[in-house]
């Protein structure tokens, strides 16, 4: 973190992160049913 700082690119890293984190989090489930959940 503090090379990010250092090198300006902070405010880019938490901004390319937390979008990684939403579709990691939120995306919705596949369509299909080759997948099973569990129940």
């Amino acid at each position: 973190m503090r090379s990010l700082r250092a090198s300006g690119d902070f405010e880019d890293y938490m901004a390319f992160h937390h979008r990684q984190e939403r579709q990691r989090n939120y995306v919705s489930p596949p369509q299909n049913d080759d997948i099973k959940l569990a129940a």
